[in-house]
């Protein structure tokens, strides 16, 4: 038996999980360059860093979309 949950999600837990994320991967990008001719890793630092800066203007459309409300309807 499968139970499925019914999360109401909006524009504001999609931003903040959006931007809790390019947080993270622009703190691992960090992280990464210090270190990096001291471990074996395999990540591409600049695709990291691509992703991040993506991820970081994907938050700033619903960031915009309410402050167009604010703006109009006030």
């Amino acid at each position: 038996m499968v139970i499925l949950l019914n999360l109401p999600l909006g524009f504001s837990d999609i931003s903040k999980l959006i931007a809790l994320l390019s947080i993270i991967l622009i703190i691992t990008s960090v992280i990464i360059h210090q270190n990096y001719r001291y471990s074996n890793l395999t990540l591409d630092r600049h695709y990291l860093e691509k992703v991040a800066l993506f991820l970081g203007l994907i938050t700033l459309i619903p960031i915009a979309m309410i402050v167009f409300e604010i703006i109009i309807f006030r």
